[in-house]
């Protein structure tokens, strides 16, 4: 328990200069750092298993994962990240015995979950064979969810980077030896499930000799996670419903190639999800002691850095998906383009979920995600059969754009006392234009390039911007 007691003193003691900005920043940057060589790793492993394995192999790898990313999704938005770091918020103390009740209760959410969608999962073509692997893999997910919620309130940024980094290479590594003896589908599901399992087993094991059940702990947890339960399944709509509708009505090969360009699309969630590791729990440290002054700023400067990222991610969209994948998958290239821009909607509702939780109406956050993933779930059936893999990355598109609005509506009267919604506007419309003409200039790579220069400069304004306001709240401490 002495280590939970310093790192719990590391990131409430006030008395150091700079200290409350700068541990998060780090953080982040830590974060970051793990994710870009997670994200490496995955972009050098790709091309070899897409040539490895036949279209038809990595068709039923991509299935299999888009429905562990269903479940885990489902159950991770219900013991999503801000339900957690409040509840270490609220058992100061006992965040052990928190941690292990938590993976608990989400061990059982978890296994209901898989027993609900095994009809979908056989009627979609998940393998039968793959079913307990698919149970495995969903608890292993989800004793790894609970380790990083736990090391990202603390700030314990060396073993999360530690885990992600392993976790990220370990799973290929072993996939690419079990090539050598079995079929490229099963080494790509065993790989993933040995390597995750190497994770899991020793941090839950430690974990729940603290006890596994805790009344006022799961009376908590339960009573965030029921109301996000209808958002949380739409929640999983929205992050699967594209690549089941590309392989209900395209087949297992289609959806290979767009799970290629998917992946390329969606890039910039990897950092997404750093910067939310590190800022939401200082978000909500923040909102707790009513301190806004550097939230405002904070988020404006992420979403110019993010803005000028989905531009370079799109610019350079062509090159990554020849490198990542065979001349047949480039059919998918036009998905990148809407898969891309919903990066700054998506990231905006995870920010105002926070806010809405804040303030005690998971109810509203719930609201968000019903209409987006009923929408997403409409636009994926019409779109896709008319428009293909570009339809599967718009329903995307404006599924989050009708989720971050109405997160926007519903939190209008607040708001603006934690975000510059001027500036994320400004963020956005500089995106769409700027990544629209990339696309328009992807025969033409020397222009491209020349246009790399304008999201250059704002990144190295947003990184100045940065250094300044770190240095102004140290300077003011």
């Amino acid at each position: 328990m002495k280590k939970f007691e310093k790192k719990r003193e590391a990131v409430t003691e006030e008395g150091e200069k700079g200290q409350r900005l700068k541990v998060p920043v780090k953080a982040s940057a830590a974060y970051t750092g793990a994710s870009v060589i997670a994200k490496v790793a995955g972009l050098c492993f790709t091309p070899l298993f897409t040539r490895a394995m036949s279209g038809a192999e990595y068709g039923s790898y991509a299935l299999y994962m888009t429905v562990v990313g269903l479940i885990t999704t489902l159950c991770g938005s219900i013991f999503t990240g801000s339900v957690m770091y409040r509840g270490y918020s609220l058992f100061q103390g006992n965040e052990r015995r928190f941690t292990a009740s938590a993976a608990i209760l989400y061990f059982i959410f978890s296994g209901v979950t898989w027993i609900l969608l095994l009809p979908l999962s056989i009627r979609v073509g998940v393998k039968g064979d793959f079913l307990p692997f698919l149970l495995l893999q969903i608890l292993a997910d989800a004793a790894i969810a609970v380790f990083f919620a736990e090391k990202r309130y603390f700030y314990s940024y060396r073993s999360a980077v530690l885990v992600t980094v392993i976790s990220s290479i370990g799973g290929p590594l072993i996939s690419l030896g079990l090539l050598r003896i079995i079929s490229g589908a099963y080494s790509r599901v065993l790989g993933l499930l040995i390597a995750s399992l190497a994770v899991a087993l020793p941090f839950l094991l430690k974990r729940l000799k603290e006890g596994a059940y805790d009344r006022e702990m799961w009376k908590y947890l339960c009573g965030c996670a029921l109301p996000l339960l209808p958002g949380a399944v739409c929640h999983g709509i929205i992050a699967e419903a594209d690549k089941l509708a590309i392989g209900r009505f395209m087949g297992r090969e289609a959806l290979a190639a767009y799970a290629v360009a998917h992946s390329i699309g969606v890039g910039l969630t990897f950092i997404t999800g750093s910067l939310g590791s590190a800022l939401f729990p200082w978000m909500m440290r923040k909102l707790k002691k009513g301190d806004l002054r550097e939230m405002r700023g904070t988020v404006s400067i992420i979403f110019a850095s993010l803005s000028a990222l989905t531009v370079v991610l799109v610019g350079a969209a062509p090159e990554a998906l020849a490198l990542l994948s065979p001349r047949s998958y480039s059919a998918a290239l036009p998905s990148v383009l809407p898969l891309a821009l919903a990066t700054l909607p998506s990231f905006l509702t995870s920010l105002l979920g926070v806010l809405m939780l804040h303030r005690d109406k998971p109810q509203r956050q719930s609201a968000t995600l019903i209409v987006s993933g009923v929408l997403n779930a409409l636009l994926n059936v019409l779109l896709v059969p008319r428009f293909e893999y570009f339809g599967a990355g718009l329903a995307l598109l404006v599924s989050f754009v009708a989720s971050a609005a109405l997160g926007y509506y519903l939190s209008r009267d607040e708001i603006n006392e934690y975000i510059s919604f001027p500036d994320i506007l400004r963020s956005c419309t500089y995106t769409v234009l700027l990544s629209a003409l990339m696309t328009v200039l992807y025969p033409y790579p020397a222009l491209r390039i020349l246009l790399f220069t304008v999201p250059a400069v704002n990144l190295i304004s947003a990184a100045y911007k940065m250094k300044s306001l770190v240095f102004e709240r140290a300077q003011s401490v």
